[in-house]
């Protein structure tokens, strides 16, 4: 499975205010997948990479402003962290091992010193980055 969230998840991303530094990013126009960022030193040497993290959704492009044509893709994990740091919201993924090993996911929010459930499914998914996603999901479109 992709580590990078989904188009439609970056989108929403974008929306919601996230501006950090990705190793790739969508085209908005055509949606083809994946494109890794790729900047060179300069033009005599072509195959040295410069750092290749790099936020298209702050406008800091490399046209005059290629956010209305990009958007950050980032990676699954760095959006756990980044509604941990930035909404104080943390996606715990859990297993159900009734009769097969099955993932969902319970949302906390941090208020004051605690931690109180705000948001669950009761939906079981196959893989921890299914659920990871569809927490994600979830948070961004019904908690922020």
């Amino acid at each position: 499975m992709n580590e990078f969230v989904t188009f439609d998840i970056a989108k929403i991303l974008n929306e919601k205010g996230f501006r950090e530094k990705c190793l790739a990013y969508y085209d908005v126009l055509d949606n083809v997948g994946i494109l890794y960022n790729t900047q060179y030193t300069d033009d005599i040497s072509p195959c040295q990479y410069t750092d290749l993290l790099f936020s298209h959704n702050s406008g800091e492009g490399s046209q005059t402003d290629d956010s209305e044509y990009c958007v950050d893709a980032p990676t699954i994990s760095q959006v756990v962290d980044w509604l941990l740091t930035e909404k104080n919201i943390f996606i715990n993924i859990d297993c159900s091992c009734s009769d097969t090993f099955m993932c969902f996911y319970t949302i906390y929010k941090k208020v004051e010193d605690i931690f109180e459930i705000i948001g669950f499914d009761e939906k079981l998914y196959v893989m921890p980055q299914e659920a990871t996603l569809a927490g994600i999901k979830h948070a961004l479109n019904k908690l922020i």
